[in-house]
């Protein structure tokens, strides 16, 4: 038994991997009182600062390179290796318990460095295609906690499978109370559009969003529109919808995202795992545009899992980019039935128990407590 765990979050690459584990880590020093938790990230700054504003300790291990040409090589065998030696400090200096990986950049090397150490693991994949380390590590980890069903055939058999539902950032757990969940049919206020390109921004959307809604013309009346750029493209992006008549809210970063989104009707988003998991639990429908530019089609799979699940509709940003999302938007601006269908919808499917039952999963791998009753008919082998 591990009545204090030192419990080591391996994620970093994108904040999508990093606020699961805050939800996570809050689940889990709920039930095990004097636990530490530690994130380890690409040592980004917003990731350091996110981390530790949520009262976690935050360490930065070299992870995997996403380049895949020849020449990058040598250094992703670099980067590799001394991701390997940073996790297995790591484990030895903090006297590590247990590692949850979040299928970040970080995940490869902290999962090889536990796995050939002998400490246990829980993996949580967010996304319908598990990333690279989860598929590698999923045999030996003592449970793997997936966001879709679909994802258990991608995994190798005889893991230890649980369909959780996926986990999003602290706050959006409270949209589970039915009276937190507002219509979205319009009411006193201006319906609000969000766009979202996640903390790194998406560079097609700030480039196409303002001539998207520019070509909406009078179906965008009466919408006020809120969009997140990312870093450094805060005054490009202003300038774009100022070029294109469109008022708009435009800002780098939205620091309480679920409290935008209990007031909005619509979003444009990509359609990353825990983003999925958020809109789901807020009720908020959104048209999906997945970044072609990832080889893995992570985004592509989990907005055709979204279209069926949600009837979310997608748009391929390859082309003209503009007129596409306004094809979409058009539709869904003016029909606030559609928007509510699509809402109720994914009512239905959130999950706000996701991250109690990655906690129990935790747990029963610390040997702090049995899996709580919730969890059990969850749990399967995969087939």
């Amino acid at each position: 038994m591990t009545p204090r765990p030192n419990v080591l979050f391996a994620g970093g690459g994108s904040l999508g991997c990093v606020y699961p584990a805050l939800t996570i880590a809050s689940r889990l020093a709920a039930r095990a009182p004097g636990m530490r938790a530690t994130i380890a990230g690409d040592g980004r700054a917003i990731e350091r600062h996110t981390a530790r504003g949520a009262g976690l300790g935050y360490t930065h291990v070299p992870g995997d390179d996403t380049l895949q040409r020849i020449s990058t090589a040598p250094l992703r065998w670099l980067r590799r290796s001394a991701g390997w030696a940073a996790a297995h400090w790591l484990l030895r200096e903090l006297d590590i318990n247990l590692v949850v990986s979040l299928g970040g950049s970080t995940s490869g090397p902290v999962c090889a460095a536990a796995r050939q150490s002998g400490v246990p693991m829980v993996l949580v994949e967010a996304d319908c295609l598990p990333a690279a380390a989860t598929v590698r590590h999923a045999a030996a980890a003592k449970a793997v906690c997936l966001a879709f069903e679909e994802t258990r055939a991608r995994l190798p058999l005889a893991t230890g499978a649980i369909v959780t539902g996926g986990v999003g950032r602290p706050g959006f757990e409270r949209f589970a109370a039915p009276s937190i969940a507002p219509p979205v049919t319009g009411g006193d206020s201006a319906p609000t559009l969000i766009v979202l390109g996640g903390a790194a921004g998406a560079s097609s959307l700030n480039h196409s969003a303002p001539d998207a809604l520019r070509r909406l013309g009078p179906a965008l009346e009466g919408w006020r529109v809120v969009h997140q750029t990312g870093a450094g493209a805060l005054a490009d992006t202003e300038a774009r919808y100022r070029s294109a008549g469109v008022d708009a809210v435009v800002v780098t970063y939205i620091d309480e995202l679920a409290d935008l989104a209990a007031s909005a009707s619509l979003a444009v988003c990509r359609p990353a795992g825990s983003t999925l998991a958020e809109l789901a639990l807020a009720g908020l429908p959104a048209v999906l545009a997945p970044d072609t530019r990832r080889r893995d089609d992570v985004h592509g799979a989990n907005a055709r899992a979204a279209a069926i699940e949600y009837r979310c509709p997608s748009v391929d940003e390859r082309g003209d980019f503009a007129a596409a999302l306004a094809r979409s938007l058009g539709t869904l601006l003016t029909d606030a039935a559609a928007r509510q269908a699509i809402a109720d919808r994914m009512r239905r499917r959130a999950r706000p128990d996701a991250a109690d039952l990655v906690a129990g999963a935790c747990c029963e791998a610390l040997g702090i407590e049995p899996a709580p009753a919730a969890l059990a008919p969850r749990r399967r082998r995969a087939a």
